[in-house]
């Protein structure tokens, strides 16, 4: 998938996706007593909505059956001389 622009294939896309467990630690410190750190964990969707629609437009996501998804970068089949011969040009190029 790559250059989605629309709210409702980018909230389809988050979700299917799915979540990530995280981590985060937050510190306190109040006057008079001794500072605390705590650990908290959380569930976040992989990409939320708003990432994917603002993904360069160098990247794409990959999702293959019963893999986790994958950012790379998008190919340009039509300048890269390995693939030359094997599609039909557009007027033009």
């Amino acid at each position: 998938m790559f250059g989605v622009n629309d709210v409702e294939t980018a909230r389809w896309l988050s979700q299917a996706l799915g979540k990530a467990t995280i981590g985060y630690e937050t510190n306190t410190h109040r006057p008079g007593d001794m500072p605390s750190t705590s650990e908290h964990v959380t569930g976040r969707e992989l990409l939320t909505p708003d990432e994917i629609m603002q993904l360069p437009a160098s990247l794409q996501l990959l999702r293959i059956q019963s893999m986790p998804p994958v950012l790379a970068q998008k190919l340009h089949y039509y300048a890269d001389p390995e693939f030359q011969g094997l599609f039909v040009p557009e007027a033009g190029q």
